[in-house]
């Protein structure tokens, strides 16, 4: 990537920072009581508070399970422990990155048994992507369908055309895989072969990934229990379905933040929708934030520090691939 290109990312990223802490102060400024929150911290259950942490590992868990899985469907088969490093590590450098672009790291540790197979490591890790994304769409859908259906929130159309531009891209998908024939220079073998299963036996194939799509469900229902459980540490009680559902929404728009851990679109998309939907205080939808956060990074990056302790290599080959991989570089290796 040219030097003046990469300055120039630096310098929007700047920009859309100071947008983003200007409109946060400026949302908070008004009417905002500091003590009502320091009132809130203090009265929060540490023991609630742990559980919501065990919540958050624990869908970490189901994740690497998935992983797992999924690298066995592709013909890169590791073991859980493995996986369940792996799937750490990239995750805490994924929401450290814009966009979460330190994930594309898991492909490079997908392939340090399987030299060469760049193609493969890839696709699933794209894959893993489009279950989560299929899964927050469901959610998403449900929520507007079943809870704001009589509601004119602007948020019921954005869910649903994030519905319809999530199954556009499905069935473009499944259109591309029909011509795989013609993709061979591209696509592993084993992918080809899943591909035309896909084609000639949907049945057969659904049922091959159904473990994955089911625990990627209870993955993302754990991540909405862990912000429920936040809100119960401090008293307050929210239909769990509404909050797994906002939450879904919220994590969609952590996808499209250019600034670290979805800065500015997470903070203001769940402001707008504590607010408007459960009637949290801006206090109270400070709290949820913020203790997420706390607990979320702090329960990943506990676990990434055990895993680079009791496993160092793992995290030099980690150093590795951000020290030596170019943009370019990387590009060149996916296409093969």
């Amino acid at each position: 990537m040219p030097l003046a290109i990469k300055k120039s990312l630096k310098w929007i990223q700047l920009f859309l920072f100071a947008l983003t802490l200007g409109g946060m102060l400026f949302l908070l400024g008004r009417d905002f009581n500091s003590q009502a929150l320091q009132v809130l911290w203090q009265q929060s259950s540490t023991a609630v508070l742990v559980l919501a942490a065990g919540v958050s590992a624990m869908g970490l868990i189901l994740k690497s399970e998935r992983l797992r899985q999924l690298t066995v469907l592709f013909g890169l088969p590791h073991s859980y422990a493995y996986c369940f490093k792996t799937q750490v590590l990239t995750i805490s450098f994924a929401v450290l990155t814009p966009g979460r672009a330190g994930e594309f790291s898991k492909a490079f540790l997908l392939t340090r048994k399987y030299p060469g197979q760049w193609a493969a490591a890839t696709i699933t890790m794209v894959i893993e992507r489009l279950m989560d994304l299929l899964a927050l769409g469901i959610a998403s859908a449900i929520f507007a369908a079943l809870v704001l259906k009589d509601s004119e929130l602007p948020i019921l159309s954005l869910s649903l055309i994030l519905l319809a531009c999530l199954l556009c891209f499905c069935v473009g998908l499944m259109l591309l895989f029909r011509f795989s024939k013609r993709l061979q220079n591209m696509i592993p073998p084993l992918l080809i072969e899943r591909l035309q299963l896909w084609r000639t036996a949907p049945l057969q194939t659904f049922l091959h990934f159904s473990p994955s799509l089911l625990l990627t469900l209870m993955a993302w229902v754990a991540d909405g229990l862990f912000q429920w459980l936040i809100l119960k540490a401090v008293g307050l009680n929210g239909p769990l379905l509404l909050i797994i559902g906002i939450n879904a929404i919220v994590a969609i728009a952590s996808v499209l933040s250019l600034l670290p851990i979805g800065l500015g679109t997470v903070d203001l998309s769940a402001h707008f929708l504590y607010t408007t939907v459960i009637a949290l205080s801006k206090e109270e939808v400070v709290f949820l934030v913020a203790a997420g956060r706390v607990l979320g990074l702090g329960t990943l990056l506990l676990l990434a520090i055990l895993t680079i302790v009791g496993d160092p290599r793992l995290f030099q080959n980690i150093k590795t691939y951000f020290r030596d991989q170019t943009p370019e570089a990387l590009s060149d290796e996916a296409k093969l």
